[in-house]
């Protein structure tokens, strides 16, 4: 886990970091709010919250959109234990959201974006203006041969195909990137379990974040808190 003396370190040197803008009247802390999310039986709603939209930045606002990430389990008590555990983590890391972001991401937790069939590194996976408040969803689809699919309230997709086509998260090329498929094997990046099969049950956990780059230290990436949801039997 990432060291409680490194996260004091940076929270330290972030108070300094405001103390000093502040002294010189700039801009100081960039803040994002979490989106909202829901699952819904196999559906998952995200909804912007439009207080990330500042007024002082004008047409360059730091919110861009949002992040998904998830793991798929092969039980549902270690789906539980994680969601609840990283629940836990939110009130330490209240003032550090990259360093929550660190954790959940790294060999702790091991969460990893959702992303679009057309690029691994299309971010944010879902781009939103900063006033949005429109919710979007991702249908699962568990029992059909077809791909996660980005859509609005309406069931329209969002942009092209690739785009609106959500797939595994994987660097190793010798699974399926399909959801559907559940070819879910030992050394998978986004999977926790052994072997199983296609007509198993797995369990898949989910967070969004909000995201942005920071117009005041030449676009860095900016995030905001974790939206936790529980898992869902997929």
């Amino acid at each position: 886990m990432v060291s409680r003396n490194k996260s004091r370190i940076l929270f330290s040197i972030t108070i300094l970091s405001f103390l000093f803008a502040a002294s010189c009247g700039m801009p100081t802390v960039t803040y994002l709010y979490p989106p909202a999310m829901d699952l819904n039986n196999t559906v998952l709603r995200v909804e912007n919250n439009p207080l990330n939209y500042e007024s002082s930045e004008g047409s360059t606002q730091t919110y861009r959109g949002i992040e998904i990430y998830y793991r798929i389990y092969q039980d549902s008590l270690s789906a539980d234990n994680a969601t609840s555990a990283l629940t836990n983590e939110i009130d330490y890391y209240s003032t550090d959201p990259e360093g929550f972001l660190s954790l959940a991401a790294g060999n702790s937790y091991k969460f990893v974006r959702l992303r679009y069939a057309q690029s691994y590194s299309g971010t944010p996976l879902i781009p939103l203006s900063a006033n949005d408040a429109n919710g979007y969803y991702i249908q699962l689809f568990p029992s059909q041969s077809v791909n996660w699919q980005l859509t609005d309230a309406a069931g329209n997709p969002l942009g092209t195909t690739d785009k609106s086509t959500i797939i595994r998260s994987l660097v190793t090329s010798s699974s399926n990137t399909s959801f559907y498929n559940k070819i879910f094997m030992p050394g998978d990046e986004d999977y926790a379990g052994t072997a199983g099969s296609p007509s198993d049950t797995y369990f898949i956990a989910f967070f969004a974040i909000s995201y942005g780059k920071d117009s005041t230290t030449i676009g860095l990436p900016v995030y905001s808190l974790p939206e936790i949801v529980s898992y869902v039997a997929y």
